[in-house]
């Protein structure tokens, strides 16, 4: 660790929306909230973020090492995209068994990286099933969660209700395991079994935090992991 009094150093990977880097109040809030110190990690291209952004260089790509390699841990929050940028840290944190945890299209972004290994190119599809996934509602359907998985040891239940603000879902995976689905079997959640704390989520825990003991379960295991 590198924080006084204690506290570990959370990277945020910063989202572009409209021109501007942000962050997530509520996961500011809850990395607070569970004992860490959050600190966003912005894009460090000069030209602007849109659809035809350039390669990373190296002394880019070196950069944005030396700085995961002031953290304690890394989350991938939400958003609506994604670029090379996200996937550098990603990849370099994961290299370095840095605690990540995923959220949403963190986790999407994941489970690209991961199936990329085994050379599939698609693994993100629009959701098409009895359920309607994007609801802006505390809870909008259960999940079961799979025996033998980190996450199962953090919640302490088989199956928990969970918020879903997503669109599209993934279907394939190379080395993450699946550690959850909802009802109508989507993947709800990813985990390397090898890692200390690699672990993507389909929900917002984040957004229910104050209210769900399970929501503060993960974000104070995964806290605590980041203090070893």
């Amino acid at each position: 660790m590198n924080y006084q009094k204690d506290k570990p150093i959370i990277g945020v990977i910063g989202r572009v929306v409209d021109n501007k880097i942000a962050i997530n109040d509520e996961i500011r809030y809850v990395i607070l909230k569970s004992g860490g110190f959050p600190t966003l990690i912005m894009p460090n291209q000069k030209n602007k973020y849109n659809n035809n952004i350039k390669k990373l260089k190296n002394k880019e790509k070196k950069e944005l090492r030396k700085i995961v390699d002031n953290l304690d841990g890394l989350i991938l929050q939400g958003g609506n995209k994604w670029y090379e940028f996200d996937e550098y840290i990603y990849k370099y944190a994961l290299s370095k068994d840095l605690p990540i945890l995923g959220i949403c299209l963190g986790m999407q972004m994941m489970c690209k990286v991961d199936v990329d290994k085994g050379k599939v190119k698609d693994n993100t599809v629009k959701n098409n099933t009895t359920i309607n996934h994007k609801q802006n509602k505390k809870y909008v359907h259960k999940i079961k969660i799979s025996d033998n998985t980190i996450l199962k040891k953090i919640i302490k239940r088989k199956v928990i209700k969970v918020n879903s603000r997503h669109g599209y879902h993934v279907e394939k995976l190379n080395e993450l395991i699946v550690s959850a689905y909802s009802t109508d079997r989507l993947i709800e959640g990813v985990e390397y079994k090898d890692k200390s704390f690699v672990i993507g989520l389909e929900w917002h825990p984040e957004s229910t935090f104050d209210d769900d003991i399970y929501s503060r379960r993960l974000f104070k295991k995964f806290i605590q992991i980041c203090k070893r």
